[in-house]
């Protein structure tokens, strides 16, 4: 392509679109008035990293070469290292001067303060998103003091295909947690929903910056019971919970192997022993005993027991706070639960 006769001042920026089409002269899009451009009738393809400048005899008078596997949302640039890479391009505009040097990607650690916190990827008795529908959900944390921006951070389920769904440009304050819905709708109008949904033959969920080309994963096991999400321990181990606990910490207690969140947990609170047999009409309750094998107190908040797998939310805990080392004891009569006499207890899951 001949680049057309154009004045341009000294320091002043031009771009050619490699738009792959008959050249036509200078060309503007919304909101790039003023600027100069070009359209070029050649594209580079998949096997094609370096772009060159001759001039009318032919001479070559630059040539800029990069890295054949970067990825679309990625630019190259010249810096005084020479090309290096950045998740913001600057078309007719001075370089950002966020850059990398290699195209790699390299995991996210307790250096970023953007990060998965909480995955739930069989939604059957969480909470529901706008619509009434249990679609299942990813949760992020912004572990620093400083408000972080989403620009430029995408979430997948496929490693090979990073960058599915965008996330919208607005700030995630300090301390907060952001729940996106992963239920194929596309919406960042108020309640976050992905692109895509999440089944058995995905990977995991993948949160990624290109601008640095860093990414953070919570992968999926070959099995997985429905309402056992996958979240980050205080260490930043993957753990599995039993309890969810969407838009707020990972209080509950985790299980390092996800087929181990059906047992219990001998450190926190579990069901130690149960009565129910008991004379009928005697005036004598059936009871339900807990132990709290933790060395703190635990308040059964947002815990619940019941005797139907259907019905997991027949009766509330909330009331009882089971001290460390110690029991606690539920009365039943029939179908309800009447009282609690408060030994000392904790529990990790039942039903």
């Amino acid at each position: 392509m001949a680049v057309p006769a154009a004045d341009a001042e000294p320091g002043a920026l031009a771009a050619v679109n490699l738009c792959g089409s008959a050249y036509a002269g200078s060309a503007t899009a919304d909101g790039e008035e003023g600027k100069l451009l070009f359209n070029a009738n050649f594209k580079l393809n998949t096997e094609e990293n370096t772009v060159y400048i001759a001039g009318s005899g032919g001479n070559i008078i630059d040539t800029f070469t990069f890295d054949m596997n970067m990825p679309g949302a990625v630019a190259a640039v010249r810096t005084a290292k020479g090309v290096e890479y950045t998740g913001t391009a600057t078309k007719c505009a001075e370089n950002s001067d966020s850059t990398f040097a290699e195209i790699a990607w390299t995991d996210m650690d307790s250096s970023d303060v953007l990060r998965i916190n909480e995955f739930l990827p069989k939604n059957k008795f969480d909470i529901t998103d706008g619509d009434g529908d249990r679609s299942e959900w990813v949760e992020l944390y912004n572990s620093g003091s400083e408000p972080v921006s989403l620009l430029g951070y995408y979430l997948s389920d496929n490693s090979a295909e990073r960058d599915k769904w965008a996330l919208p440009d607005i700030t995630l304050g300090g301390g907060e947690y952001l729940i996106v819905f992963l239920s194929g709708k596309d919406r960042t109008d108020g309640e976050m929903h992905a692109s895509f949904s999440i089944s058995d033959t995905d990977e995991g969920i993948f949160l990624s910056n290109y601008n640095g080309m860093r990414s953070d994963s919570l992968l999926l096991p070959s099995e997985l019971s429905a309402n056992v999400s996958i979240g980050r321990g205080e260490n930043g181990e993957v753990l599995y919970y039993a309890r969810p606990t969407p838009a707020a910490a990972n209080t509950a207690a985790g299980f390092a192997e996800p087929m181990g969140v059906g047992g219990f947990n001998p450190s926190s609170v579990y069901i130690n022993e149960v009565c129910a047999v008991t004379t009928p009409r005697s005036g004598e309750m059936d009871w339900v005993e807990f132990y709290n094998g933790g060395d703190e107190s635990v308040t059964l908040t947002g815990w619940h027991i019941s005797d139907s797998k259907r019905e997991l939310q027949k009766f509330e805990l909330s009331f009882i706070t089971v001290p460390a080392k110690g029991y606690a004891v539920l009365s039943c009569s029939g179908s309800i639960i009447h009282s609690a006499a408060v030994l000392n207890i904790s529990i990790e899951q039942f039903y």
